[in-house]
């Protein structure tokens, strides 16, 4: 049998593809395709605001929302290597913007801004978060350029924000319990090279995953006094009978995709639907993790596989918005 023919992959420079910051980098990367990828890096959904916002006496690259929490995101490009100049900057940007994620862009991170991203996570608030991504651009055999965008800084939240309840004495047994399931999951998904984004763990009983659209997204749901674990997609649009009924109108299709029978849930409000399965899981036994643990992400990906490209593909302005809303 013969092996297949490689090409050879090779490194670009970033000036290949973007001649300027400014003028070229910063509106690719605010296209709503390049931040939904971006987001999905991040684990967090990104609502653009603006291009060259004005915060004191500079002007920031991109400004984002997170939809979930009102935070502001701020991105700072940079098609060179880091340098002193962009890492005061994005100083300047968390005094002036407050509760907020600070994300700087670079085609190169030299090792001291590394370590600056790093201690200042360490350091700060829950208000300032910061992320270090770098841009590179890839061919194979000289054809058409790939980005590829590689997080090599991030925060560590979940856990400094975990110490600090438990310190305050804020953290149920039952909120510890969680907290400790999804950081455990997160940890697996990782390892795994799973193409999910898991968020930063938390107390609560239910855990999400970006999907590509603000409206809907993947999530986990515990039952704990049932042992039940629900592995969801999760609508939540003013059309939400509109989009859910679009879906349900492909339902064969997806669930062929799936390769499983679905749950079409519609009594979950005017404006929230929820499709998917209920899985067996004691979450208190923790020497049963890796196997929940395993069956979760499996389920997760299969969800994704089938949901992505046709959520992708719904326009809700094109549905019309539901009379009662």
């Amino acid at each position: 049998m013969m092996s297949a023919t490689l090409g050879k992959l090779a490194a670009r420079n970033v000036r290949d593809a973007w001649q300027g910051e400014a003028s070229d980098f910063t509106p690719w990367l605010a296209q709503p395709e390049q931040l939904e990828t971006l987001g999905e890096i991040l684990g967090m959904e990104l609502e653009l605001e603006g291009t060259e916002h004005r915060i004191g006496e500079f002007r920031a690259d991109i400004v984002c929302r997170e939809p979930d929490s009102g935070r502001y995101v701020l991105i700072e490009n940079q098609l060179e290597p880091t340098n002193h100049g962009h890492l005061g900057q994005l100083l300047t940007y968390a005094a002036g913007l407050g509760d907020a994620v600070l994300v700087w862009v670079s085609s190169q991170f030299r090792a001291d801004h590394q370590a600056a991203l790093q201690w200042l996570n360490e350091v700060t608030s829950d208000k300032a978060q910061f992320f270090g991504i770098e841009i590179q651009v890839w061919s194979i055999d000289g054809g058409p350029m790939a980005p590829r965008l590689e997080v090599v800084v991030q925060p560590n939240e979940w856990v400094r924000q975990a110490q600090r309840e438990a310190q305050r004495g804020e953290l149920t047994e039952r909120d510890q319990l969680h907290i400790d399931f999804w950081t455990g999951l997160a940890q697996t998904m990782r390892q795994r090279g799973s193409p999910l984004q898991p968020r930063a763990p938390w107390k609560y009983t239910h855990y999400g995953f970006p999907l590509g659209k603000t409206w809907g997204h993947l999530e986990l749901k515990t039952i704990t006094s049932k042992g039940k674990i629900r592995v969801l997609v999760w609508l939540r649009h003013p059309a939400v009978k509109a989009i859910f009924a679009e879906l349900y109108g492909r339902r064969e299709q997806i669930e062929e995709v799936f390769r499983g029978g679905l749950i079409w849930h519609e009594g979950a409000g005017d404006k929230v639907r929820w499709i998917g399965v209920e899985l067996d899981a004691q979450i208190q036994d923790r020497a049963t993790w890796p196997t929940q643990f395993s069956r979760l992400i499996e389920t997760l990906e299969r969800l994704e596989v089938a949901f992505r490209p046709e959520i992708e593909a719904i326009d809700p302005d094109q549905l019309g918005q539901d009379q009662e809303t």
